[in-house]
């Protein structure tokens, strides 16, 4: 319970300092969704779009780890989201996998020239954030409950994810990396 408290002062304190700042959404020429984080601390190196993670175990703590605590500190400057989520090959069912397949899935999407990841902690809680402006854009379809980020968890087996449930949003830290939740893929947006 006191743990559930903390999360929620820590998701409630992120929207109000990212509500200071002056996120921006917007469609390119191309018809990508793009989130501009110029506004908020962000860093302009590259995210790594893999990790030396397991299942069972976190990995190192270091930029070259997409699941790492450094490569979570900051935002991507600018970045698309995909407009779906991920589907079963050849099915229209939202895949579900383990965090471990996820972080792959992102990785190997070739959609629009590759170079997709699944987004980190923060960038995932960024884009719950501006969840509102993400679905007034045509074709971008809603993002629903249980969606892994790249970010191991506070438990070496736990990876963080976000769910959208019932219209309210949480962080928990106590998803094992082996439950199956939903991907959305981002991709960094270098000048």
């Amino acid at each position: 319970m006191i743990q559930q408290l903390k999360l929620l002062l820590i998701v409630f304190a992120s929207c109000i300092v990212v509500d200071s700042y002056a996120q921006k959404v917007v469609v390119d020429g191309a018809g990508r969704v793009i989130i501009d984080a110029s506004a908020i601390p962000n860093t302009t190196m590259p995210k790594a779009r893999t990790t030396d993670a397991t299942l069972y175990d976190a990995g190192t703590n270091t930029l070259t780890n997409i699941s790492s605590e450094l490569s979570n500190e900051k935002v991507f400057r600018t970045f698309e989201v995909l407009k779906k989520d991920l589907r079963e090959p050849l099915r229209p069912d939202k895949l579900r996998v383990n965090w471990l397949a996820a972080i792959e899935a992102c990785y190997n999407l070739s959609d629009d020239g590759g170079g997709w990841r699944l987004p980190t902690e923060r960038e995932l809680n960024l884009i719950k954030i501006l969840h509102y402006k993400l679905i007034a854009i045509q074709g971008f379809e809603k993002v629903n409950d249980n969606f892994w980020s790249a970010t191991d968890g506070w438990q070496k087996k736990t990876a963080y994810y976000l769910s959208y449930d019932r219209g309210m949003s949480s962080l928990s830290s106590s998803g094992d990396k082996v439950r199956l939740m939903y991907v959305r893929c981002i991709r960094d947006i270098t000048p």
